[in-house]
């Protein structure tokens, strides 16, 4: 009788760390998501600007205005993007934006850095 007691409590502490590990895990989950949508947005309202840049602004927008516009929507976006790691070259009728920053990402036993980047590139008809 005692052996069955025994049993019926390891099953209720194995499912108990089973619980642990899975609020864990979905906690962690919780807390990179934002992280990732971050940079999402960020690559798609670089996009957006070059694709709308010639429109906008007639097609007479520098380099430096471009890069001031970048800085401004990664600004909006809380990503951690340094003006040194933010690239904007234009040839011709061609724009290539490429940036990359890094994010700390910190959970309870665990921290580390996440690296994001994008490279896009638009082409002005």
């Amino acid at each position: 009788m005692s052996r069955q007691k025994n049993s019926a409590g390891g099953s209720r502490f194995g499912f108990l760390i089973a619980v642990i590990v899975c609020a864990y895990a979905g906690w962690a989950i919780y807390q990179y998501m934002p992280l990732r949508t971050q940079s999402y947005e960020f690559r798609e309202k670089v996009k957006e600007v070059l694709k709308f840049s010639g429109v906008e602004h007639q097609g007479n927008i520098s380099v430096e205005e471009m890069r001031q516009l970048m800085m401004k929507k990664a600004k909006e976006l809380r990503v951690p993007l340094l003006e040194k790691n933010l690239d904007v070259v234009k040839d011709e009728n061609k724009w290539r934006v490429t940036a990359h920053w890094e994010v700390p990402y910190k959970i309870p036993g665990y921290g580390t850095t996440i690296a994001y980047s994008i490279d896009e590139s638009w082409t002005n008809y």
